[in-house]
């Protein structure tokens, strides 16, 4: 993974998925936790370590009761939370589903490490949803990932959204369609200017989001596709 990438996709989930130290359900029912975690189980969830709000560690009867709490509640209700996961607990858990998601879009996609670092950007806050190796390669019937192996970044982008931020009703799932858009886009333009050998301008490795890439001044840059697909 190029630099910044990993960084920069914290940022960008947590605005989007926001930051909680507890246990909540999602809009699917699904028990989450720090930045869009996923707790299948209640033995997913011992693998993280709780706290109570004074600092004390949670035992294994806590935890199960905490999870009963928060999986016979729907809709979510806000509220002081018994357990919590620290901070350094958030940051540890996120560069391990960093890892993960990467070894299998590194499987997915051979090339994976030659990709524009802001197409890997895209394609890791993809993976947030599509999190296994059978989900990726069947998101989109397979296209999603036709574009992508044949560097259609615009093609890919338009592919990788979701329904509720392909058409979006509200104004931040608006502007995370926007910025997942703008990321493969920086990745057409990048992937450009390397075809017209302009490389050394605007290499591979260096991520341009949450700037846009053909703005960048010093190099004529023409767009390679009118604009981004739509499925």
């Amino acid at each position: 993974m190029h630099l910044r990438v990993q960084a920069v996709l914290k940022e960008f989930l947590s605005r989007f998925e926001g930051v909680r130290r507890s246990m909540y359900l999602d809009n699917r029912s699904l028990v989450t936790t720090g930045i869009g975690f996923m707790l299948p189980s209640l033995g997913e969830a011992g693998r993280l370590h709780w706290r109570h709000p004074a600092g004390r560690a949670a035992g294994p009867e806590e935890l199960a009761a905490e999870w009963s709490r928060v999986t016979g509640r729907w809709p979510p209700v806000e509220g002081a939370s018994p357990l919590l996961i620290t901070p350094g607990e958030v940051d540890r858990v996120f560069a391990s589903q960093v890892r993960a998601r990467e070894l299998i879009l590194k499987a997915v996609f051979p090339a994976w490490e030659s990709y524009p670092a802001d197409a890997q950007l895209g394609m890791l806050a993809h993976s947030w949803l599509a999190a296994s190796r059978g989900s990726i390669e069947g998101w989109q019937g397979g296209d999603y990932v036709k574009a992508v192996r044949e560097r259609r970044w615009d093609d890919a982008g338009g592919l990788s959204l979701w329904g509720a931020i392909r058409d979006p009703a509200q104004p931040r799932q608006a502007e995370r369609r926007d910025g997942m858009l703008k990321m493969f886009h920086n990745a057409t333009v990048v992937q450009g200017a390397i075809q017209r050998g302009a490389g050394v301008w605007m290499p591979a490795d260096t991520l341009f989001y949450p700037d846009d890439a053909f703005a960048i001044q010093g190099i004529e840059l023409v767009p390679v596709m009118d604009g981004p697909a739509r499925s």
